[in-house]
């Protein structure tokens, strides 16, 4: 546990091994060489996400099979050099997007890192497509950005294939 908070929290492992009683360095760093990648991030997160969706009151909120996604921008600290990678809508500072698909029930089921400038359209495909959990969704929905990318990088008949029906937020 105190390797996934010193990852968590951006801690470092140097640092929660000072701070903890528990286990020294060398403990924390064969936890963290061993079990802390982004595969079983991935998977912790599946299994969250099953167990939430087939919770009684989790239904309250939705029948599981409608989703969003965004991206939400992280700013990041030092100076945007690369004026070409520069986002109108962001501004000059550096930073990422954290794209992150949510269904009904209000389970976080997808997230990706995504750089400020990309298209969210191909992620939105992505996280329908790829994120391995039991929700089934039938009806998604994009902010008014992603409806357009995807309708200009996939066009309307492929969305129609997957079944995915965008709509303005």
């Amino acid at each position: 546990m105190a390797s996934l908070l010193a990852d968590g929290l951006n801690l470092g492992l140097t640092r929660m091994a000072e701070a903890c009683t528990i286990a020294g360095l060398g403990q924390l760093a064969w936890v963290a060489d061993w079990h802390v990648r982004d595969e079983t991030y991935a998977l912790a997160l599946r299994r969250l996400v099953d167990q939430q969706q087939r919770e009684p009151l989790a239904a309250i909120f939705g029948d599981g099979s409608a989703s969003s996604s965004d991206g939400q921008f992280f700013r990041a600290s030092g100076f945007g050099r690369d004026a070409g990678r520069v986002n109108a809508h962001y501004g000059d500072d550096p930073g990422s997007k954290f794209y992150t698909h949510l269904s009904d029930r209000y389970a976080p089921f997808h997230t990706k890192v995504i750089a400020a400038t990309a298209s969210e359209a191909l992620h939105v495909l992505d996280g329908l497509l790829y994120h391995q959990s039991e929700v089934i969704v039938r009806r998604h929905h994009t902010d008014g950005g992603g409806e357009r990318e995807l309708e200009a990088e996939r066009g309307e008949k492929s969305k129609n294939m997957l079944g995915i029906h965008g709509s303005q937020t």
